[in-house]
Formats: C-alpha cells, sequence, structure tokens
C-alpha cells in the first residue's frame, strides 16, 4: 500500500547534518503514525504535518513504536513438548541498512465520518493532531488512495509501509537514523560531531561501503599501480611509494554551515577548502566518502560533478561551499 524513495523530510535531514557532522545533539520522541490528505509533497518537506482527517471523523494517530510487541499473534505460545514458552519480543519496524518497513499490521480507527482521499502516511511526534511543535520524520506515498468511510477500518498490512533514505546515507548511517527514531535504540557509538574526515574514490563504494576503490595511500609491488580492491590502509608486498594521499580531518560545527529548512539542493556545505598534491598517477576520481573518524564506517556518500584524472604532481582542490549535502 505504502511506498517511499526519499521519504526523510528536509527538516529531519538538516538536524541529521547537524547531528553527524556539526556535533548538535539531535532529540528524538516517541513515534506516531499520521494519515495525510495533502496532495503536494513539496508541503510536507518543512516537517510540519498538514492535513489530517479530522477528529469528529473518529481518526486519531496510532503509536509507531512497538518495542513490546509479540511475534505471534497468540499471547502464549507452547513447544512440541507442551511446555509453556513466551513470545519473543520484536519491534514493530524492520531496519535493514537505509530502509525500515512495518513488521505488524497498524490498524487505524474504524471511522465515524468520511475522510478526503489519504495521499501520503507518516512518521510524526505527537499522539494527535493538535499536539504542539508536532514535528514529520518520514513520509511515504499511497500506491492506492484509500478513502476511509464510516464502518471501514483502514489498515496497513504487514510490510506494507516502507521508509527508504536516499542513497547519499550509508547503510550504516540508515541504520543508525532509523533505530534511533523507530526502534528507540540510541547510537551505540555516541555522535561523530568533530571527528569526521573525507576520503576521495576513483570507485565509489556502495552504500554498504562494499566494491569501493579509495585512492590508495601506498603503491604495492604486488599490484604494481595502485589497488583496486580491498582496503588500502593496509597494503601487502613491498612498498614502493607513497602516493601523497591521505583522508582529510573536517569535523567541527564551523566547517559545515548551517542546514536550511526546505533548501533542497543545498543544505549543507563544507565551508573550508582541501587540497591535495599528487606524488604519483591517482586515476580518475569520481566521488567521495565522509567517514565517522573514529569507528571508519561511512556516513554520506556522493559524486563529483565531473570526474577528474588525477597525474603525478597534479593538485586536487576541493573548493570552500563546494562539497554539497542535500
Amino acid at each position: 500500500m505504502a511506498s517511499g524513495s526519499n521519504c526523510a523530510t528536509d527538516y529531519i535531514e538538516n538536524r541529521i547534518i547537524n547531528c553527524f557532522l556539526r556535533g548538535t545533539l539531535l532529540a528524538s520522541a516517541s513515534p506516531y503514525i499520521g494519515l495525510f490528505t495533502s496532495t503536494t509533497a513539496s508541503g510536507y518537506e518543512t516537517g510540519v504535518p498538514v492535513e489530517e482527517p479530522s477528529a469528529g471523523t473518529g481518526y486519531m494517530r496510532m503509536t509507531g513504536s512497538g518495542a513490546d510487541r509479540p511475534r505471534y499473534t497468540t499471547e502464549r505460545a507452547y513447544t512440541t513438548s507442551g511446555t509453556y514458552e513466551p513470545p519473543v519480543l520484536y519491534p514493530l519496524w524492520y531496519v535493514s541498512g537505509a530502509s525500515a518497513t512495518n513488521m505488524y499490521e497498524i490498524a487505524f480507527p474504524t471511522p465515524t465520518g468520511t475522510y478526503t482521499a489519504v495521499e501520503y502516511i507518516g512518521i510524526v511526534t505527537g499522539s494527535s493532531s493538535t499536539t504542539t511543535g508536532s514535528i514529520l520524520y518520514f513520509y511515504s506515498n499511497l500506491d492506492t488512495k484509500p478513502v476511509p468511510d464510516i464502518g471501514n477500518e483502514l489498515s496497513i498490512p504487514v510490510k506494507a509501509m516502507q521508509i527508504n533514505l536516499s542513497d547519499a546515507y550509508s547503510a550504516y548511517l540508515g541504520n543508525t537514523i532509523l533505530n534511533w527514531f523507530l526502534n528507540a535504540t540510541l547510537p551505540a557509538t555516541g555522535l561523530p560531531g568533530n571527528s569526521v574526515s573525507i576520503g576521495l574514490f576513483r570507485h565509489l563504494p556502495d552504500i554498504y561501503g562494499k566494491d569501493g576503490d579509495e585512492v590508495p595511500k601506498d603503491w604495492s609491488g604486488e599490484s604494481g599501480s595502485g589497488f583496486s580492491t580491498g582496503d588500502p590502509y593496509e597494503p601487502t608486498g613491498i612498498i614502493l611509494a607513497t602516493t601523497g594521499y591521505t583522508r582529510k580531518l573536517v569535523g567541527g560545527k564551523g566547517n559545515w554551515s548551517s542546514p536550511t529548512i526546505g533548501y533542497t539542493d543545498a543544505q549543507s556545505a563544507l565551508t573550508t577548502s582541501l587540497s591535495w598534491t599528487a606524488v604519483g598517477d591517482w586515476g580518475i576520481i569520481e566521488g567521495y566518502c565522509i567517514f565517522e573518524n573514529l569507528t571508519n564506517n561511512i556516513l554520506f556518500r556522493g559524486y563529483l560533478d565531473t570526474p577528474r584524472q588525477v597525474l603525478k604532481g597534479d593538485t586536487f582542490n576541493i573548493g570552500a561551499m563546494r562539497l554539497r549535502l542535500g
């Protein structure tokens, strides 16, 4: 019933940037699930919930957390030997990489009046549409547009609601964010804030950090012209020469512009310039990754506007405000 590509609102994406790049604590609240009738998707991006069914129709938001729900519909389960086995508890949301889906049916109260056609379903804060300061975190388009009528219950089947973050997010960061907001699981490593770095790639890794080709730190005797696979920070064989490459530490609030709510083209930009001088041929640089420096986990990834070949003696620059997230 529900689907979604980049389902995070600009509001929450900006807060994520503030948290993971600028060291500003990102507060989370108990999530609720709401229905929305506005047909203008851009209206949702500011994070302000708009056009929910009126309370006079019997509509109400449903709880969006569920870490205390049993895996099975029965309250009691027995093993084959007849001994009692308590139901296994699972969260409402199953998170994998940068995506999440509902593992339980989400049933809304039976309407006492007719709704306008429901266009979107969203994850919000606040138990009611009248809650002051309610924030829309994520929203998802409905493949079919139900018009709940008196006596006709609306429910979201198991695995029918999909929340998918942008490909700019790594699986590590997406998993951290979605579990944090949906399943109340706090980040295990804390917030990187002032300890993030940028690396350059000849072939950008996938969202799981695999199959990437980072500019190597050293040329190895085994590969001759440098690494095409493996970890460039753990070279094997005889090191013939350094390449002049290393990741650049760019953490800190002052190094990233303050995100602007609703400005989707440039939510935040690196305010300082970066420069590398190639001691050897680096090949063609196609993109970059932003790393959580203390753990080596990728946070964000992106492509250069135009790939660039870097030869021995070349200087590779990223000018201030040229590297943008958004």
